[in-house]
């Protein structure tokens, strides 16, 4: 069974502890006594590992421990310890398209013109004249520096990165893998929009296991009506 991994929708603690601590958290999520025929888990974790085409700090981290951790059996808690064997590996590709990694996949970008700074005096700052925070509210209200000649924009100061291209390679897979191999698939992620890709997978013969990883996460009632088992919500424990 394919278990698709959104890595970074997962608790920093978690990912804290490494991916095999991670593997572990959602094998005993799993609801075992409906999956005697899985011989096989294959993991596959999803994130922005390229900046421009070189591999993020956090990619090179988690290939070493992948390569040191797994392949790996697990043994399902039973009379006979049914064996399970697990393996994993990073999310760089396509599955329709192994050879040809996507790169670029974490972004630097601007923070938005439409953000606006707040004035501490609205915050309940008494001494507006000698807090330190004020610069930083005047800086951020111009559209521009106030030397002249100089055309730096005060929002270019602040910069966050960003993911990008992520979801849509772990939803293509997920549609892949149902035409691929249609009896059951898992997706590890609490994104919403994850649940119209599942759905598809579902109308294609898949059956869905949706393992929640944020407390408080979880789709709506309304959209998993009339499914029964073809999709399974689980969560973290």
């Amino acid at each position: 069974m394919d278990v698709f991994v959104d890595y970074y929708n997962l608790p920093t603690s978690d990912r804290a502890k490494g991916p095999r601590y991670v593997v572990d958290r959602v094998i005993s999520a799993l609801d075992w006594s409906q999956l005697d025929d899985v011989k096989r888990l294959h993991f596959r974790l999803y994130g922005g590992w390229y900046e421009e085409q070189a591999l993020t700090r956090d990619a090179q981290k988690l290939s070493a421990q992948l390569s040191a951790d797994f392949p790996a059996v697990h043994y399902v808690s039973s009379p006979s310890r049914r064996p399970v064997r697990m393996t994993a590996e990073m999310g760089y590709s396509l599955l329709c398209d192994p050879m040809r990694h996507l790169w670029h996949t974490l972004r630097d970008s601007a923070v938005p013109r439409s953000v606006r700074p707040r004035d501490p005096a609205e915050l309940g700052c008494t001494r507006v004249n000698g807090c330190p925070l004020y610069p930083v509210f005047a800086a951020f209200s111009r559209p521009k520096c106030s030397e002249a000649g100089c055309s730096v924009r005060p929002n270019q100061l602040l910069r966050r990165r960003r993911q990008k291209l992520v979801d849509g390679m772990l939803l293509a897979d997920v549609v892949f893998s149902a035409r691929l191999s249609p009896a059951r698939l898992t997706v590890v992620s609490s994104d919403d929009d994850a649940w119209p890709v599942m759905r598809m997978a579902i109308s294609l013969g898949t059956d869905v296991i949706h393992v929640h990883t944020l407390d408080g996460h979880s789709i709506e009632r309304r959209y998993a009506q009339g499914l029964g088992r073809r999709y399974l919500p689980l969560r973290i424990q």
